[in-house]
């Protein structure tokens, strides 16, 4: 269950983000949607900013094969 929880919370923070190419990942914009590869890129720059706070990594892929990352 905290495993699905922590993915529905990461699935909406990245509908509702920003390019995360142009935006700091220490102060997202919250007002648009994003692609795929933006949100990776996003929650990368988390996950390297903030390195014992985070862990990320792929809990399997989506029809199309893109990794679905938490």
């Amino acid at each position: 269950m905290t495993r699905f929880y922590y993915f529905a919370v990461i699935m909406v923070s990245s509908a509702l983000l920003l390019s995360a190419e142009d935006t700091d990942p220490l102060n997202p914009d919250w007002k648009s949607y994003h692609s795929t590869e933006e949100t990776h890129a996003l929650l990368e720059a988390w996950a390297n900013a903030f390195p014992n706070l985070t862990k990320l990594y792929s809990i399997g892929k989506t029809l199309r094969g893109t990794p679905l990352m938490v």
